[in-house]
């Protein structure tokens, strides 16, 4: 899988988001989709609804991560540490994790990485 035609998994407005962000966000390349969604994306066996993106090389960097969260009208910061900034973007609640690990195989997808099924197991054990 190299391209987003499983972005249909996702729900619409998580779609339509994620799709947004691929065209806006300069730092989403140093971050791995994880989580729900990421499975979504690989097995298309339910919609998911969050995105949750954790960086692989240590590229945590709230100041842009505020300052792209600022480009959107509709946005609530729910939540934030040093380590994780949790969002609403347009309805949809987008996590940022400083995860301080590499991961095994993430797949980049136009521009973004999308965490392998062998990396969402790990995270789940």
């Amino acid at each position: 899988m190299n391209d987003l035609k499983n972005l249909k998994c996702l729900l619409p407005n998580t779609e339509t988001l994620l799709l947004k962000m691929v065209d806006g966000c300069d730092f989403l390349d140093q971050y791995v989709l994880v989580g729900g969604s990421a499975l979504s994306m690989h097995l298309c066996h339910r919609k998911s609804e969050d995105l949750d993106f954790f960086t692989y090389d240590d590229s945590f960097d709230k100041q842009k991560i505020f300052a792209y969260i600022q480009t959107f009208k509709n946005k609530e910061i729910l939540h934030q540490t040093d380590e994780q900034v949790d969002v609403l973007l347009d309805g949809v609640k987008v996590t940022f994790f400083n995860a301080q690990w590499a991961f095994l195989k993430p797949m980049t997808i136009k521009k973004f990485n999308l965490s392998s099924l062998e990396d969402i197991a790990a995270m789940k054990v």
